[in-house]
């Protein structure tokens, strides 16, 4: 921030004032500095640029910026050439680990090369508002519905839960398709809203979410919903194998659960996964929030057997702990299943590695995690207590391998290994939570334990 180019930059631009509390001199002939705006509402880690318009007959010396609690202290000299008018621009950021309870001082102290003096204060306040609000529950951004009558999806209903940490303001719903624009006033920091539309025509819909919170900020996602008929068979975005069999364990997590099958091809999908116990049961499942929805139960031994609720059909029974390859066709309505033998390199050491989690120091790799089962060495998990705008990867020893969040075809987040990205999930909420990663599988999962 020392550098003398920040100076130059701000001799280009050129402002106007007009309010006169922002004007600060010493004595007479001292500088007049006219501060663009003396009080700032800000937030740590962000940028801002103090901007001046200096006036002083004599000739400017130095300017000094010095914020002690915003660790700020530095001199901008003047040199060769008489300055009497100076427009100043000069950039500076918030530090990330700032008191945000309390108002910082910063001081401009302007010297003319006669010695005479002039300071103007300025305060800021971190109370700007930069967490967007949030959807908790949306419709499905892919989602394929088979038609079996007229009056099919005729009052389809869209459910969504919302949150902002200071205040919502509005929810917009639109689908050009069916002509719908409306907006939906919302108050308080938590709503739920049920909104019914009449898809029953076949064909494609894409509906555009837009939550809103007091501030201003915006958050926007988007469903495509997809109507068929019933005599065509239609490939599927998305899939996931679930072992939890309630909307609420559905849902209780941040991420993890369904787990998230891939595609290997048009109407095929395969995993790897791991059976915690003998003898329990899984589903496939086309909406990852509730069981309500299109599912495939079984049929008889390597047959699958379609539904529209998932939560009615028959379940396949895993007969032992360990892991299974489980691959589905729902074209063919066939699955197959078989004992899989990890040999993937087991890691001594894993870390949950990120910033403003409780009692730790931000980035650091000594925070190791625990083997949850020592029957199985890549399964993992660590507990920690989220502060407010808490993110975390997972890494090894030496940065390298690394994990971090994707989302995949539908709504749900996969942790991947890191290549040439470097991505970091972000936390819901304040609070604790038990983060737990299979490794050889990808599969992680994050829920709230407080």
């Amino acid at each position: 921030m020392s550098s003398l180019k920040y100076i130059f930059i701000g001799i280009l631009v050129s402002l106007l004032y007009a309010c006169k509390e922002n004007k600060y001199s010493g004595d007479v002939n001292s500088p007049v500095v006219t501060l663009e705006e003396n009080e700032v509402h800000s937030a740590p880690n962000m940028d801002y640029t103090i901007k001046a318009h200096i006036t002083d007959d004599t000739g400017l010396k130095s300017i000094q910026v010095e914020s002690e609690s915003m660790k700020l202290n530095e001199l901008i000299s003047f040199g060769r050439g008489l300055v009497t008018d100076f427009d100043f621009s000069y950039p500076i950021e918030i530090p990330k680990d700032v008191d945000i309870s309390v108002e910082h001082p910063l001081q401009l102290l302007v010297t003319d090369v006669a010695g005479k003096t002039s300071v103007a204060d300025m305060r800021f306040l971190l109370d700007k508002d930069i967490e967007t609000p949030y959807f908790v529950e949306v419709p499905q951004s892919r989602l394929v519905l088979t038609k079996n009558s007229d009056t099919d999806f005729s009052l389809w209903i869209l459910s969504f839960e919302m949150k902002d940490n200071n205040g919502l303001a509005s929810l917009k719903i639109e689908c050009d398709k069916i002509g719908l624009n409306s907006t939906i006033p919302l108050n308080g920091t938590e709503a739920v809203y049920e909104h019914q539309v009449n898809i029953s025509e076949i064909g494609d819909y894409t509906f555009l979410f837009t939550l809103t919170d007091i501030t201003g900020l915006v958050s926007t996602v988007s469903s495509q919903i997809r109507v068929v008929s019933k005599d065509r068979p239609v490939d599927l975005p998305s899939l996931y194998l679930t072992d939890v069999f309630t909307d609420k364990e559905l849902n209780d997590d941040e991420f993890g659960v369904p787990v998230v099958m891939t595609k290997t091809k048009e109407y095929n999908f395969e995993l790897i996964y791991y059976n915690r116990t003998d003898h329990s049961e899984i589903l496939f499942i086309t909406d990852p929030s509730k069981m309500a929805a299109k599912g495939f139960g079984v049929k008889s031994e390597g047959s699958l057997l379609p539904g529209d609720d998932a939560g009615v059909l028959s379940r396949l029974a895993l007969p032992e702990k360990g892991y299974y390859k489980i691959c589905v066709d729902i074209e063919h309505l066939t699955y197959s299943i078989q004992k899989y033998t990890p040999s993937a390199s087991i890691y001594d050491r894993l870390h949950v590695t990120g910033e403003k989690i409780k009692g730790r120091e931000d980035w650091n790799l000594e925070y190791d995690m625990k083997v949850e089962n020592s029957e199985n060495p890549y399964i993992v998990y660590d507990e920690f207590e989220a502060a407010e705008g808490a993110n975390f990867k997972v890494s090894a020893e030496g940065w390298s391998p690394k994990w971090g969040p994707v989302p995949d075809n539908g709504d749900k987040v996969i942790f991947q290994r890191l290549t040439d990205t470097d991505q970091n999930y972000h936390t819901q909420s304040v609070g604790k939570y038990r983060f737990t990663f299979d490794y050889l599988t990808e599969r992680a999962v994050l829920k709230r334990i407080d």
